[in-house]
């Protein structure tokens, strides 16, 4: 946040993203940004939060499976439904840990193919996903409901 705050007035900067899921320093580059920029959240699972203390979005992993419903939570909060927007946050919670759990980009990617888009695998050096761990995906995947 002081680095930011010392960046603030370049009028060059249009957002920030904020991934690290810690809300309290999200709030203070909310703070810092007194409406010169836009705050975004890059943390799917903290996103609904982040918002609620001032990000606008989310530059997302999740929305990269299921567009719609990520799409649908922002839109729904900042027409200030919060209650929708809040019961698809709940919906998405078991695909953000999915999309994670063996690794970014290694598990969304995984996701996607099993969802059936094409995407490819992740490079080998970033890491794969074994049989068992795909079927693991496979069952998150099917537990939502959209």
């Amino acid at each position: 946040p002081e680095t930011l705050e010392q960046i603030a007035c370049d009028c060059n900067i249009i957002a920030v993203k904020e991934a690290s899921g810690d809300l309290t320093q999200l709030k203070k580059y909310v703070d810092v940004s007194a409406g010169k920029f836009v705050v975004l959240s890059g943390d799917d699972a903290t996103t609904y939060g982040a918002m609620a203390v001032g990000a606008r979005g989310v530059i997302s992993v999740v929305s990269n499976l299921v567009p719609e419903a990520m799409s649908e939570m922002i839109s729904s909060f900042s027409r200030g439904e919060l209650l929708k927007s809040q019961e698809i946050d709940q919906q998405l919670k078991l695909l953000y840990e999915g999309s994670m759990k063996y690794g970014n980009p290694v598990s969304i990617k995984a996701m996607m193919n099993i969802y059936e888009y094409k995407v490819g695998e992740a490079h080998s050096s970033l890491g794969t996903v074994n049989i068992e761990e795909r079927e693991v995906l496979r069952k998150i995947i099917e537990t939502f409901r959209f």
